[in-house]
C-alpha cells in the first residue's frame, strides 16, 4: 500500500475512530491532519515516506504563528492537541506496520507559560525618583523623559515604544495606536494628559531637527531609529543612579501599570486588551495585589462574610 497522504489519512482516522471518540475529536483531528498534509504538500512532498524531522518544524512554527477565529494566537493547550495528532500518524502506522522510519519522528509538546509572579516590583516613589534625575534641557533627555511617559501612560512593550510611528500618535485624541505588536494585532492606546504634553514637546523638538513624515519613528538617536540596546542600558543606568534595589528595566513599568488600574478599579479584560494580551491568565502574572487587599474583599464579598 503506498502512503500517499490522503490513504494516511484513510489509515488513522479509521483507527482513530475505532477507539471510539467522540465526532466533535474526531473533526478536529481530521482539520489538524488536513492542515499538516496541506503544508506538506506546498513543501512538494507526496509520501508519507518523504517527510523529515525539518518539516515536523516547520509545521510546529506555522502553527505557532497561525491566528485564530478570534483574531489570536492558538493557546498552548490548542497547539499541544495538534502536534498529538501529528504525533499519532507515525505512531498509528508503526503499530500497524506500515511504516517505520529509520529516525523516530515526533514533535515536542509545547509548554504552558509560568504564572510565577516575579520577584521585582516597581513601586510609585521608583518612578518618582527615576523621573527627577531625567533633564529635559537637552534633546535626549527631553526624549527619554517622553519615553518614559508613555510606558507610565500606557505599559507598552518595549519593542512596540521603539518602532512607533509619528502617524500613530494622536495628540489630540489623546491615543496611540500600537502596530508591530507581539500578538499581530493591532490596538488603540489612550494616554494621559501628562504623556501628551511630553510628546507634544519632544517632536516639536524633534521637528527642528528633520521633517516628519507619518512614517517618521518617533524616538531616534542621532536622528535613526533607537538600537535594540539603547533603552536596556540607559534603563540600566538610570534604575543605577536612583539607587534602585532591583535595578530598572522596561517590563517593570507593564507590571506597574497593571497593577495599579485593576487597583482603581478597572475590569480585568479591559487591562488584556490595552496590554495587548491574548491570554487572560498572562495578564494575571502582571497584576500585583496585596495581601490585604485580597484579604478585605475577601471579607467584603464572601456570602457567609460576619454580620
Amino acid at each position: 500500500m503506498e502512503l500517499t497522504f490522503e490513504n494516511t489519512k484513510k489509515v488513522y482516522m479509521e483507527w482513530f475512530k475505532a477507539k471510539g471518540r467522540s465526532k466533535s475529536v474526531l473533526r478536529a483531528r481530521a482539520k489538524t491532519l488536513d492542515l499538516f498534509f496541506m503544508l506538506m504538500d506546498s513543501r512538494g512532498l507526496e509520501l508519507i515516506s518523504e517527510i523529515t524531522e525539518s518539516d515536523l518544524k516547520a509545521f510546529m512554527v506555522w502553527r505557532s504563528e497561525a491566528i485564530n477565529r478570534f483574531g489570536r494566537q492558538n493557546q498552548h493547550g490548542h497547539r499541544n492537541s495538534e502536534i498529538t495528532a501529528v504525533n499519532d500518524i507515525f505512531v498509528v502506522l508503526n503499530k500497524m506496520e506500515l511504516y517505520v522510519p529509520s529516525k523516530p519522528l515526533s514533535l515536542p509538546q509545547v509548554k504552558a507559560p509560568s504564572l510565577k509572579l516575579p520577584k521585582v516590583f516597581l513601586t510609585t516613589r521608583d518612578i518618582v525618583k527615576v523621573l527627577k534625575l531625567v533633564d529635559i534641557s537637552t534633546f535626549e533627555g527631553l526624549m527619554m523623559r517622553t519615553i518614559l511617559e508613555v510606558f507610565i501612560a500606557t505599559g507598552i512593550r518595549k519593542k512596540e515604544v521603539e518602532t512607533l510611528v509619528v502617524g500613530d500618535v494622536y495628540l489630540k485624541e489623546q491615543r496611540l495606536v500600537v502596530r508591530d505588536t507581539k500578538t499581530k494585532i493591532d490596538r488603540v492606546v489612550p494616554i494621559n494628559l501628562t504623556c501628551t504634553e511630553m510628546l507634544t514637546q519632544y517632536l516639536k523638538a524633534l521637528g527642528k531637527q528633520k521633517k516628519l513624515e507619518s512614517n517618521t519613528v518617533v524616538f531616534q538617536k542621532n536622528l535613526k531609529p533607537l538600537p535594540d540596546w539603547y533603552l536596556t542600558l540607559e534603563f540600566k543606568k538610570l534604575g543605577e543612579k536612583a539607587k534602585l534595589k532591583h535595578g530598572l528595566h522596561t517590563r517593570m513599568f507593564r507590571h506597574w501599570v497593571a497593577t495599579r488600574l485593576v487597583k482603581k478599579g478597572m475590569n480585568i479584560r479591559c487591562v488584556q486588551e490595552l496590554l495587548g494580551h491574548t491570554s487572560l491568565d498572562t495578564t494575571m502574572v502582571y497584576v500585583h495585589l496585596e495581601n490585604v487587599k485580597v484579604e478585605r474583599e475577601l471579607r467584603r464579598l464572601h456570602p457567609r462574610r460576619d454580620r
